[in-house]
């Protein structure tokens, strides 16, 4: 036996986290994030910080989307491996089927454990040489065993020893995100960090308006619009949107999660449509997209076969409109009817500033009406579809407004040529034309898209 050598040995069994699988059916219990981090990340912060030099998770599931994320851990600097078990497989089945594994010297063996709270401050590998032999830590939550270790009794000072924090209920969650937010300097956690207790992940938008209350924690791809109330005790997750003159205080909104306009979220955890009573346990589907509901995380692929399409059927209207355009175009012009407006979208609705300029045609006279029912005063946008600054449709902003900047409101909106809210015929101001807009924007496919170009086409309204 090398006993130099320290490893973890990790096991998972589908019936021990049964209470957080079925709140959050969509991700293995330890993909669940604590603070915008995987438990699993924890859990293998602390096997560094002890001293391991390689890893495996023994579990009696498929854990696919766990082995995807950690890999073979060359990320974090240790191997982690993996090795499948039965349910039946009691602690002595277990160690015999991992012989080999924990026979390499010293192995910490955690069971039945989604969170160890530790200090990256303190130096663990001084607390593993001084455990004997045996269980290390226990609690309801779980338990740390160490396998083929000698104590040593000539270690000077006091040792800092982890602890195993209750945690089988979904209030437990949410005291312990909460404590964990709070005592952010003990944790390796994401996040950029200029200030104390304020984390900010990478693409994070926050428009003018908008306060941000420490402390808080804000992941990757968030938007939040203006008027909204961030904090204190926020914990935000990656890819969410936040409509204008929302709050969110006190509150955990996993990774995918659109909150609308004017919604007030105060102590309680929001995971796509789902609304959970963290005291309580109750749980509420919300059934109005408009309020609350989940974004389906892009996917490069999908992003590029919607931009082909879009480009494809924006060739299309190019050859079908052009001689129209070509006919209308002087005509109109000779009549004082096409005019053009630039319109500035800020960062906060496209990843940089993008000028866009829109034509206007008064619908007067049999040209201009017919103009416009053509969509002639389109055309010219269609260009940048097929260079890919627009989408063929989208949010298309208003020009009625003398302003060049489009308004603060339209977070995460995609500028188009034709807009969603033109395939209906309620809205009846700009705020009702968000509320299409944003809609379709979490909705909407590729193919949803073309027959939402047709419906936009067809409808009169933007006449």
């Amino acid at each position: 036996m090398n006993t130099g050598s320290v490893q973890t040995l990790i096991v998972l069994r589908e019936e021990e986290h049964a209470w957080l699988q079925d709140l959050f059916r969509s991700r293995h219990p330890m993909m669940v994030t604590l603070c915008n981090k995987p438990f699993i990340e924890y859990l293998i912060d602390f096997a560094i910080l002890s001293g391991s030099e390689a890893l495996r998770i023994a579990s009696d599931s498929p854990i696919t989307d766990l082995e995807n994320y950690c890999g073979n851990g060359s990320r974090w600097g240790i191997t982690i491996d993996y090795a499948h078990i039965l349910p039946e497989d009691d602690r002595e089945r277990l160690l015999e089927k991992n012989r080999q594994f924990c026979s390499r010297g010293k192995t910490m063996l955690i069971e039945k454990t989604l969170f160890v709270a530790y200090d990256k401050k303190n130096d663990y590998r001084l607390w593993l040489r001084a455990c004997p032999e045996g269980v290390a830590v226990s609690g309801t939550s779980g338990s740390i065993t160490i396998l083929g270790n000698k104590q040593e009794n000539s270690i000077p000072g006091p040792i800092p020893e982890p602890s195993l924090p209750m945690l089988l209920t979904i209030g437990e969650y949410y005291r312990l995100a909460d404590d964990t937010l709070k005592n952010a300097d003990r944790y390796i956690l994401p996040g950029y960090s200029s200030e104390p207790d304020c984390f900010l992940g990478r693409n994070v938008v926050i428009q003018k308006g908008a306060e941000i209350r420490k402390p808080v924690m804000i992941g990757n791809n968030v938007q939040i619009s203006a008027g909204s109330i961030i904090g204190p005790g926020a914990i935000i997750g990656s890819n969410v949107i936040i409509d204008r003159e929302s709050v969110v205080s006190g509150s955990i909104l996993m990774d995918n999660t659109f909150i609308g306009e004017q919604l007030e979220v105060k102590g309680r955890i929001a995971d796509g449509s789902l609304l959970i009573d963290p005291e309580s346990g109750a749980t509420l589907q919300m059934e109005d997209p408009h309020l609350m509901s989940a974004i389906q995380p892009g996917a490069s692929t999908k992003q590029i076969i919607r931009r082909i399409i879009h480009a494809l059927a924006a060739l299309a209207l190019l050859i079908v409109l052009a001689l129209p355009f070509l006919i209308l175009r002087p005509l109109l012009g000779l009549r004082r009817n096409w005019h053009t407006k630039k319109r500035l979208f800020p960062p906060g609705a496209t990843a940089k500033k993008l000028t866009i300029e829109q034509v206007v045609i008064r619908p007067e006279g049999a040209y201009g009406r017919l103009a416009i029912a053509l969509s002639i005063d389109r055309y010219p946008s269609l260009f940048k579809v097929l260079g890919g600054k627009l989408r063929l449709i989208g949010h298309r902003p208003a020009v009625s407004s003398d302003t060049s900047t489009i308004s603060s409101g339209c977070i995460a909106m995609n500028p188009a040529v034709f807009g969603y809210a033109e395939t209906e015929e309620w809205p009846e101001n700009e705020r009702d034309e968000l509320m299409v807009d944003h809609y379709h924007l979490l909705h909407s496919g590729s193919l949803n898209d073309i027959g939402l170009l047709l419906k936009a086409l067809l409808n009169k309204k933007h006449m």
